[in-house]
């Protein structure tokens, strides 16, 4: 038996109703009411520019990452000649549409329980930022099912690279022989972890 279990997030011990950027959609045309197709465009197209330079140098920016997430949609609503205070309201509307849009998966809190009560300890390792992963893994009950949730952001690396395995591994003082991981995803959650061992 496994010392420690870690769990994927999304779409494993939570599951998404609703795209996110569906979701991203209508949280922008609710703050901008006037918001024509080719103002969202321009906006849209700043938002993904800037937030995947955001994720892809999630290492220079670990424990930023809210403040910086804010600072592009300030920026992004300066180029739409929108008003940049809306930028923290739409931050926090966007994130509770899609902890809304979100719950857990059958058998979830069962499994986590059943592992506890084995003696087995758990962990989630999820790409994304703390500050909207953390948010899903309170509001769905996770965190008190859990020992340890380990971020992107946290460990300062995405799956499938090993560093963000070895942080949680580290956090509950347990070594990959010992730890098994679920996840969706071939490449991140399966590959990823038979590469961290």
């Amino acid at each position: 038996m496994p010392h420690a279990i870690f769990f994927d997030l999304d779409e494993t011990l939570i599951r998404h109703s609703t795209p996110v950027m569906e979701q991203l959609q209508v949280v922008c045309h609710q703050h901008l009411a006037d918001l024509s197709e080719a103002r969202w465009e321009i906006f849209h197209e700043h938002l993904m520019t800037n937030v995947g330079e955001l994720w892809n140098n999630i290492a220079a920016h670990s424990g930023r990452c809210e403040a910086e997430f804010e600072t592009i949609f300030r920026r992004g609503l300066e180029r739409v000649d929108g008003d940049a205070a809306l930028a923290a309201p739409m931050i926090e509307d966007f994130i509770a549409s899609v902890v809304d849009s979100t719950g857990p998966s059958e058998d979830a809190f069962l499994v986590l329980d059943q592992l506890a009560d084995a003696g087995i300890a758990t962990g989630i390792i999820t790409n994304g930022f703390s500050f909207l992963q953390k948010r899903k893994v309170k509001a769905h009950g996770l965190a008190e099912r859990v020992r340890v949730v380990m971020t992107s952001e946290d460990a300062g690396a995405h799956k499938p690279d090993i560093r963000i395995f070895q942080c949680a591994m580290a956090s509950l003082g347990v070594v990959a022989g010992d730890s098994w991981h679920v996840g969706d995803n071939l490449d991140k959650d399966i590959a990823g972890a038979q590469g961290a061992g």
